[in-house]
């Protein structure tokens, strides 16, 4: 059975590559970009080879060119098909930026003639690239490209399985160990044996509080006999453990703080590394980058209300007099700084634009692994999950960022694709006049925009808008602008019609919708 992978008529082919790389089970991420660049042939090749090694392939809008998640660790790839000599810059440009971002990164490039090897050799010292940070992975055709990125995905995540497993057998076997040593210091006591041992354990404690027992508490804690609470109370064990110069429970207190600690610390430990394997069951890399230049903002939000913590903001200060401030939201997958940079050339000497780096938390449509995220999200439409807390932390970080700008300065909030999504949410917590929290908004809005995005929500922004004459009012004074490409293929046009449908009948009546033909190619 053929499967459609793309809007042009791309199939994948069931027969798969020979030689495949050894079977895992995951996500591969492709970006939506690269896929847009190669050739139908290759991509079919990928589907097919991601078929037999059992990884499900999602096309989405990141940053690298590819993501492997197989339920252990998460590794990303730029993935170079063809060498150009006449622009070496390009691919050493983007592994700067993306080595900050990214824990695990590798890069594999083609260089099927002998010219291309010599550019990439020459190239590769005179950007100064370091042995290791990241991995090059230089190969002659793009389809062994490819099975290696699947090989290392899967001996990394092998890798990280294994050593999960050999250290928590380690612990295992500590912690027997120590065991023993309880009931060797416990037994060493004459009459004491493992049954009496273990009735102390559960009814004392540790070798410490045993140790300082009397026989008075001895008895009425355990079923010991009146003798053998006796002599434990003074302290009678071999002569070994016994030390003359500091007396008699001391027998027992020689070992208490070792063994005590040993208990405690291999406990503890223990409780560690199952969390640490559940975590790297999920997948958990850090993604976030760290090269930016005001301070990480700390908000309770996203599903669970765990600890979010937001990235770095970019300001792109007003070239002439400061009318209005505009914060600007990336992408999923993206940062601040990107946008920074494009925004920073427009002729808009009168606006100052934030640019916030979104959390990083786990994204459902992602397959579980965490990347730069407004929210949490499963699909990309109006009818998909809303994850409230995610939405209003970040709306509440965002009005944070705008809090403090000049009174007589307008406020503005738009975005891209998710960072869309978050304005238009911002739109509706502004005039409803309170997040979902019930807490109140603190700013006024002059302005809305949103680039091929959707709206959050949408099933009860309605009812919110017609509960209040105030909400009413303020919906329809807020200028909005949506614009969406029609070839749009990860928010479709149609979730974009809906969106304007919904914020139209809902009393924003002073919006404009465009439409244009194609879809930008910005970070998604």
């Amino acid at each position: 059975m053929e499967r459609s992978t793309h809007s042009t008529g791309w199939t994948c082919l069931p027969p798969p590559p020979p030689e495949p790389a050894a079977p895992g089970r995951g996500v591969c991420a492709m970006s939506t970009s690269w896929r847009d660049k190669q050739q139908p042939s290759l991509i079919n090749f990928i589907a097919a080879f991601l078929a037999a090694n059992s990884y499900r392939l999602n096309f989405l809008s990141i940053s690298p060119d590819f993501i492997f998640n197989n339920g252990e660790l998460s590794v990303a790839y730029i993935f170079d098909t063809n060498w150009d000599c006449q622009n070496e810059g390009a691919v050493f440009s983007r592994v700067n930026m993306l080595k900050r971002q990214l824990k695990h990164l590798y890069v594999v490039v083609a260089v099927p003639t002998k010219e291309q090897n010599e550019s990439f050799n020459r190239s590769y010292h005179k950007y100064g690239m370091k042995l290791g940070f990241p991995t090059f992975v230089p190969v002659t055709d793009p389809e062994m490209g490819f099975e290696k990125i699947v090989k290392i995905a899967h001996a990394l995540g092998v890798c990280k399985q294994q050593d999960i497993i050999s250290r928590l057998k380690n612990e295992r076997e500590q912690a027997v160990q120590c065991t023993d040593s309880f009931l060797r210091v416990l037994t060493s006591i004459p009459g004491i044996d493992n049954h009496d041992a273990n009735a102390l354990g559960q009814a004392i404690g540790s070798i410490e509080a045993i140790a300082k027992a009397s026989k008075k508490f001895i008895l009425e804690n355990t079923d010991l006999s009146m003798d053998k609470a006796e002599t434990i109370a003074e302290g009678d064990c071999e002569p070994e453990l016994w030390t003359e110069s500091t007396g008699r429970t001391d027998c027992l207190r020689k070992p208490v703080h070792s063994f005590f600690i040993l208990v405690v610390a291999t406990l503890l430990r223990m409780i560690w590394l199952w969390w640490e394997l559940i975590q790297a069951a999920s997948a958990i890399s850090n993604l976030l980058a760290r090269n930016c230049n005001h301070k990480n903002s700390l908000c309770i939000g996203g599903r669970g209300g765990q600890r979010v913590e937001y990235g770095r903001t970019y300001v792109v200060r007003p070239k002439g007099r400061h009318q209005a401030t505009i914060v600007w939201l990336h992408g999923l997958g993206d940062n601040g700084s990107s946008w920074s940079q494009l925004l920073d050339s427009l002729s808009l000497p009168n606006i100052k634009w934030i640019c916030p780096t979104a959390a990083t938390r786990p994204v459902t449509a992602f397959g579980g692994f965490p990347c730069t995220a407004w929210f949490d999200v499963e699909d990309t439409s109006v009818d998909g999950r809303d994850d409230i807390e995610g939405l209003d932390a970040s709306a509440a970080h965002i009005a944070n960022l705008l809090s403090s700008e000049p009174p007589d300065v307008k406020l503005g909030i738009g975005g891209f694709s998710m960072g869309a999504a978050a304005s238009l949410y911002s739109a509706a917590c502004y005039a409803h006049g309170k997040f979902a929290s019930g807490i109140p908004y603190p700013i006024t809005l002059s302005a809305v925009i949103s680039l091929s995005g959707w709206l959050p929500c949408s099933r009860t922004l309605r009812g919110k808008m017609q509960s209040s004459h105030i909400a009413a009012r303020r919906a329809a004074s807020l200028p909005i602008l949506l614009s969406h490409g029609r070839a749009d293929e990860v928010v479709s046009y149609r979730n974009a019609e809906r969106s304007s449908d919904t914020l139209r009948s809902s009393g924003f009546l002073y919006l404009h919708f465009k439409s244009y033909n194609g879809v930008p190619g910005f970070p998604r």
